[in-house]
């Protein structure tokens, strides 16, 4: 039964506050949804198959995972997917050194991850595509998934705990 048919039939008996966090989980519900049909019907799209993606493909992901496996370019990152920032702000809200967050952010801008632009006399930051966001929500919630099942702050297998 489409999600706005059964809305309506229960309209009747339903406050409308309620009504409308149905509605709304509906919403958020049917995104995610799609996201993850997108997210896994590429590899049909792009013909890998049972071989799987070529060797640069696979070079560059592992380039990518390498960039991602820093705590301090996770956050960058994660902030950066909010608005655009620049070197100070990123420092203070990260409360890091200056130093520390421009090199971060030469080795993402390098990796193609981050693009820069001038404001003035400051570089201003941004994400160079929202795919990374996505990728950033889906390892957090993963993870967040894996601390809350095991009890462990460090949000690993015990078995494989590396913190």
């Amino acid at each position: 039964m489409p999600v706005v048919t059964h809305l309506k039939q229960r309209s009747r008996h339903m406050p409308c506050r309620l009504l409308t966090r149905h509605a709304d989980r509906a919403r958020s519900e049917q995104v995610h949804y799609d996201r993850l049909v997108h997210m896994y019907a590429h590899d049909e799209v792009r013909g890998w198959g049972a071989q799987g993606p070529s060797d640069d493909v696979i070079d560059a992901a592992s380039v990518l995972l390498r960039m991602l496996a820093d705590p301090t370019r996770m956050r960058i990152l994660w902030l950066l997917g909010q608005r655009e920032y620049d070197v100070a702000t990123l420092a203070e809200d990260l409360q890091t050194a200056r130093p520390a967050i421009s090199q971060h952010l030469a080795k993402l801008k390098l990796a193609g991850l981050v693009q820069s632009s001038k404001d003035g006399r400051r570089s201003v930051y941004s994400l160079r595509g929202l795919h990374l966001h996505e990728l950033l929500t889906e390892v957090f919630s993963a993870a967040d998934g894996t601390a809350a099942r095991t009890g462990d702050s460090c949000g690993v297998m015990p078995q494989t705990r590396l913190c």
